[in-house]
Formats: structure tokens, C-alpha cells, sequence
């Protein structure tokens, strides 16, 4: 749970440097006000792509938003490992090796954007 209220402070000091409200964030996520709001400051399990939506609304890279208490697997057996221990830290740390991935979706995600304006 400890990394979960340090994923959410995370998120708080991004917003906080941006100058974005829980309403505006709730805005570029499409969702209630009160869920983002539930999300950033009660303790409770993340899902992945929660997290995923507020860094691309930010338009920051996912990986910022992870305690740097967690380490990357050095090989997919050491992550499969960790992932058979089904605790949230073994799920951020295989969402990290994904890091290329969702660098590119929000990149796609912030062209996309710009695009629409």
C-alpha cells in the first residue's frame, strides 16, 4: 500500500507544478470528479490503466510517477517471479519494462492533441 500513496503524491506535486485541479484532470480523463478525487487521495488498488490515462493527460512519462524504491527485473524470469508474488509493486514493476511503450503512446497521445486544437 506504501507505494500506492506514494504513486498518488506523485501525481499531486505534477498536478500541483502544472496548475491543474483534480476537476481539469477529471476533465482530460473523462471521468467524475469524485473518482479522480477518490483516486488522488484515499487509499485504495490502482488499476494500470488509471494510472496510464493521468500521465498521458499530464503529458508526462509514466515512469515518473514510480516509487524509486522499485527495481527493474534484470530478465523476464525475475520478472515473472515478482509477478507471481500478485503484490501491487510486482505489477508497477512490469508496467515499467512496458516504459517504451507508454513513452510512445504519449507521445501519439500529445500529437494527437495538438492535432485536435
Amino acid at each position: 500500500m506504501q507505494a500506492i500513496v506514494e504513486i498518488q503524491a506523485k501525481v499531486r506535486r505534477v498536478m500541483k507544478k502544472r496548475g491543474i485541479s483534480v476537476a481539469d484532470l477529471a476533465a482530460m480523463t473523462n471521468r467524475s470528479y469524485s473518482d479522480v478525487r477518490r483516486s488522488l487521495f484515499k487509499p485504495h488498488w490502482w488499476r494500470l490503466n488509471r494510472l496510464l490515462e493521468y500521465a498521458e493527460a499530464l503529458e508526462v512519462s509514466v515512469h515518473l510517477f514510480f516509487p524509486s524504491s522499485l527495481k527493474k527485473p534484470h530478465s523476464l524470469t525475475d520478472m515473472n517471479e515478482r509477478i507471481r508474488t500478485n503484490s501491487v509493486e510486482s505489477r508497477i514493476v512490469s508496467a515499467i519494462s512496458a516504459g517504451a511503450t507508454v513513452r510512445k503512446l504519449n507521445q501519439i497521445g500529445a500529437a494527437n492533441r495538438k492535432r485536435l486544437r
